[in-house]
């Protein structure tokens, strides 16, 4: 039935085809066209970590320890929110994990300061999660130059401290787990960057929808699509897989919902392709004109 707000008309979910992000195509009354190649989430593999053994190493190396602005990037899937999982960490710098009791997403310079995000995690849901700062070592911690971003749009979240990572360490980068061998993750994670510099708000909308920047400021990038952790970033920082770890058919982002804003379908009406609730901080994907008066029941 019509209504006078934004409605949802339909969702479509699209994990049934890995390796087609957006190929369907509505009737032709709406005119759904060019979508083919629009990344949602995840085209090919991803890595299974099985929340007891698994996990990837990566060498220490200079371009690798970040004293900020930084940005990392994964995107992941919790079969267990248990134990405060961690899916990046590089000791005493930075990390990015799951803080089990609240459902909330940490991002921090690992010696105590930075952002929890609020609580919305769910079990055996993709996430396209993003942790940006804009600040250098020392800087205090504002909600001016840090964020957490889940698929695309930034999360209200709680800040603390001054960001100090220590950079003396030599330590390696670790997925999947923390350095110490315990926190490990049991999930899905794929498409893992990290860059040394801080991504704009828009840059992080469009990485989101499968153009992320691939300048020399990407300092590590793994796609997994090969089933190994050979770094793409052109920087050499590969990685050994350890314990168990899958190479899976898995990753596409579902939850893509059609809606209109006005209250019918009448021809000349607008349509909006969003990612998400467009009045709770959803993506808008696309728009265009109704082609003929749609009949809802």
């Amino acid at each position: 039935k019509c209504g006078n707000s934004y409605k949802n008309l339909m969702e479509l979910f699209l994990a049934d085809k890995p390796n087609e992000i957006f190929t369907r195509k509505a009737s032709g009354s709406i005119g759904l066209k060019d979508f083919d190649g629009l990344i949602l989430g995840k085209n090919g593999k991803a890595m299974l970590f099985d929340g007891k053994s698994g996990y990837i190493e990566i060498k220490d190396r200079s371009d690798l320890t970040i004293k900020g602005p930084i940005t990392i990037i994964s995107i992941i899937k919790l079969n267990s929110l248990t134990g405060n999982p961690q899916f990046i960490h590089k000791m005493g710098q930075y990390n990015f994990w799951v803080f089990s009791k609240s459902k909330s997403l940490r991002f921090a310079d690992d010696r105590g300061s930075g952002i929890t995000s609020r609580s919305f995690l769910k079990e055996k849901k993709f996430y396209f999660v993003f942790g940006t700062f804009r600040g250098t070592k020392g800087t205090t911690i504002s909600e001016n130059n840090i964020g957490i971003f889940v698929n695309g749009v930034k999360s209200d979240g709680s800040i603390n401290g001054k960001w100090n990572p220590d950079t003396s360490l030599k330590t390696p980068l670790i997925i999947g787990k923390n350095f110490n061998n315990f926190m490990y993750f049991n999930g899905t994670i794929d498409e893992v960057r990290i860059y040394n510099r801080a991504l704009s708000d828009e840059e992080i909308k469009q990485c989101f929808l499968g153009k992320c920047p691939n300048d020399d400021s990407l300092v590590l990038y793994l796609d997994f699509d090969d089933c190994t952790a050979k770094d793409k970033s052109g920087h050499g920082n590969d990685g050994t897989i350890h314990g168990n770890v899958q190479c899976v058919d898995e990753g596409i982002l579902s939850g893509v919902q059609l809606y209109y804003p006005r209250s019918c379908f009448e021809k000349g009406a607008v349509w909006e392709l969003w990612y998400g609730n467009p009045e709770e901080g959803g993506v808008m994907l696309a728009q265009d004109k109704v082609d003929r008066k749609w009949e809802l029941n």
